[in-house]
C-alpha cells in the first residue's frame, strides 16, 4: 500500500493510509480501484477551488476527509 501511495503525483497525509487499513485492504485490486478514484475526486475538487466554486484547500488540504468521502460514494453509492 505504501508503494501505491508513494508512485502518485499527490501527496496524501498519513490519515488517507488510516483509511484504507480501516476498509479495503484485503484486495490490493480494490485498493488501486480507491486510489483512482480518490485521485480523480481529488482533481475534480482541485478545479473548482481554481475556479472558486469552493473554498481554496477546502477539500484538497483535507485527504483525510475526501478519503472518508470517497469509501462512502464507493462503498454505498445510493448513499
Amino acid at each position: 500500500m505504501d508503494r501505491v501511495l508513494s508512485k502518485l503525483d499527490v501527496k496524501f497525509d498519513a490519515s488517507v493510509k488510516e483509511v484504507l487499513l480501516q476498509t479495503i485492504t484485503k484486495n490490493r485490486r480494490r485498493i488501486k480501484q480507491f486510489v483512482n478514484n480518490l485521485i480523480m475526486t481529488y482533481g475534480l475538487a482541485e478545479e473548482k477551488e481554481q475556479r472558486g466554486l469552493i473554498r481554496n484547500r477546502f477539500v484538497t488540504g483535507n485527504t483525510g476527509f475526501l478519503a472518508k468521502i470517497t469509501v462512502i460514494r464507493d462503498e454505498w453509492p445510493d448513499f
